[in-house]
């Protein structure tokens, strides 16, 4: 049961975007959060038995930090999506300048072939 316990966690905060998504993840599959003088200790499972965080690994900073490394990465994949478009845009802007350019290129070229 702390087996299986412990990769539903792993698993769950992987893909948490957030402390309350982690929890109803959680508590969708049977484990309900159990506080403690106001304060998130462990969860509880249906039957009534109680799983520690630390007794499981996980220390306190580690619950704030779900969801953290989620939102920096979604930061950073927005910034690359941002600095792709804005290059896709300079790419347009630039071979919009250039068409002028070669149009009139060839424009000479043929008028030189035909005198």
């Amino acid at each position: 049961m702390k087996e299986q316990l412990l990769r539903l966690m792993n698993d769950t905060s992987a893909t948490a975007m957030s402390k309350e998504a982690f929890l109803e993840a959680l508590a969708a599959l049977g484990y309900q959060p159990y506080y403690r003088v106001d304060t998130l200790t462990c969860v509880q499972f249906e039957n009534g038995r109680k799983f520690r965080f630390k007794t499981l690994g996980y220390d306190e900073d580690w619950l704030q930090q779900i969801g953290s490394i989620q939102n920096d990465e979604q930061k950073e994949l927005e910034t690359l999506e941002h600095l792709r478009s804005y290059g896709a845009e300079q790419e347009r802007v630039l071979s919009q300048m250039t068409e002028p350019l070669l149009e009139t290129d060839l424009d000479i070229s043929f008028e030189n072939e035909l005198d």
